[in-house]
């Protein structure tokens, strides 16, 4: 009830600042226009918790979990 999804993109890290393991490593990186957008909205009208949720269904565990899958599989 006290958390707004950010849209973000999965990027590989290069970086010695990441573990370093033979399995590749991610970052999720922010879409800029995404978290403007959404802190306007609760600034102008308050935190609301329902606000864009028909927005991100597919920030679900459930789909982030199939989602996640798909991955893993696809480096199988």
């Amino acid at each position: 009830k006290n958390t707004v999804f950010i849209k973000h993109v999965l990027k590989e890290t290069q970086d010695e600042l990441y573990e370093k393991t033979k399995e590749k490593q991610f970052v999720a990186y922010p879409e800029i226009n995404d978290c403007i957008e959404k802190l306007k909205i609760i600034y102008n009208k308050g935190f609301d918790p329902q606000i864009n949720f028909q927005e991100l269904k597919k920030y679900r565990w459930n789909y982030i979990v199939s989602e996640f899958i798909e991955l893993i599989k696809k480096e199988l």
